[in-house]
């Protein structure tokens, strides 16, 4: 076919516009109006059958995002079908899309739609990829091209044998390249896909080899996601892929939902853990998003609890200004919330696990004090001897002068704390400057037990 023919006695070719695997596409014209209309171009009946399945496929789905079939004769010499005719395929526009990320996830969450929308109709559409993603006349995302795809469900056309893998390369799944190929095929296969499609969004790069260092690590955590060897490690559904790109868009504007945009750098702070690496943008990211709760003492304390230790960690030992900022807003905000909510009894292991990743981790000593000073306070409080384990640990790793020393002002200015557990640890074990205020508060509380007796006496 060419310019010029005119096909089933209605549409005057006017160009070839595209062409891939079986098929090929032409603008094409009817009383004055624009489409575009497929046409199988091999002649085999294994490949005639997947064009007419595709054909049936396509018209099964009514989506805005899904590109629909307008007309068809699937008996003629050449079968054919008719689509809208659209603008362009996003891979035409992969530098516009990388110089605005967030229209990008816009985008992104858009072909969501209409991928989640073929899975709803119990089809995995297998070749996912930029240039299957259409933008239409009216500016809608439309999924196309679904040669490759099968109702998820028994379909009783069989067109490859059980070890045929098809696809793009870059963009396959492991599984494809098991027993059983594209049949090994499921809604993961095509998050795979989607994984990979992104990646070639954001880098313009062949995504048959991920480079981490040139993407965003919120981005990465999300593709890295996608495309896990193993289907199980996966997003197990569109959904959760959506979710996930909607918590990045809205980590990049922090401040129209703090709550999201905490989660997605939860997420980036683990992924960086797993490679044990340090990102001082995201551990900044997530202490300073934790202070901004500090209004409400008890959703401070809960979101608190969910900063890794290896961001703990991280902070405590490179971060010494950011580090001293937390721990002071932690004591002051903890306190508030242990006297204005009911607490669990349990939360001091929560605090002690917390401020003992502080004390190993930081070289100031102001810092490490303040952290010994909360777990002290807390596991009295709480009366829970696993924290007051934490706190004893601590206490026993003092063992300079100069530390001693300030340690040793601490414990006094709370003696009504440390009296209550002044006498978990063997005088032998401690610096001797501690050894003072340990007796000191040891006679304290003998003391008390001695009026209370005497008081008990008189009753």
């Amino acid at each position: 076919m060419k310019k010029g023919d005119i096909i089933n006695d209605q549409y005057l070719i006017i160009e070839e516009i595209g062409e891939g695997g079986m098929g090929k596409v032409f603008k094409v014209e009817l009383n004055d109006n624009y489409y575009a209309l497929k046409i199988c171009s091999e002649t085999d009946g294994e490949n005639i059958k997947r064009f007419k399945r595709e054909v049936r496929l396509m018209s099964s789905i009514k989506h805005e995002n899904v590109i629909e079939v307008i007309d068809s004769n699937l008996d003629a010499d050449i079968p054919y079908f008719v689509m809208p005719l659209c603008k362009f395929s996003i891979d035409k526009r992969l530098d516009h899309l990388q110089a605005n990320p967030e229209f990008a996830i816009e985008v992104l969450l858009n072909v969501c739609n209409g991928i989640n929308a073929i899975h709803n109709s119990k089809i995995i559409h297998r070749d996912i990829k930029p240039k299957n993603i259409l933008v239409s006349q009216d500016n809608k995302i439309k999924i196309s091209d679904l040669g490759l795809s099968k109702f998820s469900e028994r379909d009783s056309t069989i067109i490859t044998s059980s070890n045929v893998f098809m696809g793009t390369q870059g963009f396959i799944p492991p599984e494809f390249f098991q027993t059983g190929g594209t049949k090994n095929a499921d809604e993961r296969s095509d998050i795979y896909q989607l994984g990979k499609t992104i990646y070639n969004i954001f880098t313009s790069r062949n995504p048959l080899s991920i480079q981490i260092d040139i993407l965003p690590a919120g981005l990465l955590y999300v593709i890295q996601r996608c495309i896990a060897n193993n289907p199980d490690d996966r997003y197990q559904s569109v959904g959760e892929l959506q979710n996930a790109l909607n918590n990045y868009l809205l980590s990049l504007k922090p401040q129209e939902n703090p709550i999201s945009a905490f989660e997605n750098l939860l997420n980036i702070a683990n992924e960086n853990s797993k490679r044990n690496q340090f990102d001082k943008d995201n551990v900044e990211a997530i202490i300073l998003t934790v202070l901004g709760f500090k209004e409400d003492p008890e959703f401070f304390f809960n979101k608190s609890n969910e900063i890794p230790k290896s961001v703990l960690d991280a902070v405590a030992s490179n971060l010494p200004d950011l580090c001293a900022d937390f721990i002071r807003i932690y004591s002051l905000t903890i306190e508030r919330h242990f006297k204005e909510n009911h607490i669990s009894f349990s939360d001091a292991e929560y605090v002690a696990n917390s401020m003992v990743r502080i004390f190993n981790g930081s070289n100031d000593l102001q810092i490490r004090i303040e952290a010994m000073k909360i777990t002290l306070i807390t596991s009295v409080w709480c009366n829970r001897y696993d924290a007051m384990g934490v706190f004893d640990d601590m206490l026993q790793a003092i063992n300079n002068d100069q530390d001693a020393y300030a340690v040793s002002e601490m414990l006094n200015e709370n003696i009504e704390y440390y009296k209550e557990i002044a006498d978990r640890i063997p005088t032998t074990n401690l610096h001797h400057t501690i050894q003072t205020i340990q007796k000191k508060a040891q006679i304290i509380k003998e003391d008390e037990k001695a009026k209370a007796l005497s008081e008990l006496n008189e009753w």
